[in-house]
């Protein structure tokens, strides 16, 4: 246990940051603290902080970039979905038609995970360009002036889609 210089509360060393130069090798202060004195500042000294900010991002451009290529792609790398959702997004806006945001998912579950093409199963297990993997078709393709929405879009397997190519399929009734 430690006292707060700060706040006077006694909490546990967990609640302390390490400061090499003191004697116990924690700040004296809590985390807590040093939060809102930081914060206090920062607000009390806005004008100083934006100029530091940009004074940085003009020195030191190559270390912003970096930091954020690797949140960039630790991103991708936890959402591969958003990635080919926004390439689809992306298609969209270019062609000029109404877009909405979902993932693939979505319509893949509210199709039953059943292909809609020849109407067999799809295994969601599937990847890496597998001829039976789930694949997100436009019933009109954007290339032909469709939307990317929920109801122009529907389940189908990587094959399937791809054999379809950018015709629009005529329902027999």
């Amino acid at each position: 246990m430690k006292t707060c210089s700060k706040c006077g509360e006694e909490k546990v060393v967990a609640e302390f940051s390490r400061q090499a130069s003191k004697r116990d090798g924690l700040h004296p202060w809590c985390k807590a603290c040093v939060r809102a004195h930081k914060s206090a500042w920062d607000v009390a000294n806005r004008e100083h902080v934006r100029a530091y900010e940009a004074q940085y991002r003009l020195t030191h451009p190559e270390t912003l970039m970096a930091i954020t290529k690797r949140s960039a792609a630790k991103y991708r790398a936890t959402h591969p979905e958003r990635k080919r959702a926004d390439v689809q997004l992306r298609r969209a806006r270019i062609a000029g038609g109404i877009v909405e945001k979902f993932l693939d998912v979505e319509i893949f579950e509210r199709d039953g995970w059943i292909c809609q093409l020849c109407f067999e199963p799809i295994d969601p297990t599937l990847k890496d360009r597998h001829p039976r993997m789930a694949s997100l078709d436009h019933i009109k393709p954007i290339s032909k002036g469709g939307n990317h929405t929920r109801d122009n879009a529907q389940a189908t397997h990587l094959r399937c889609n791809q054999s379809k190519n950018n015709r629009v399929l005529e329902m027999s009734s």
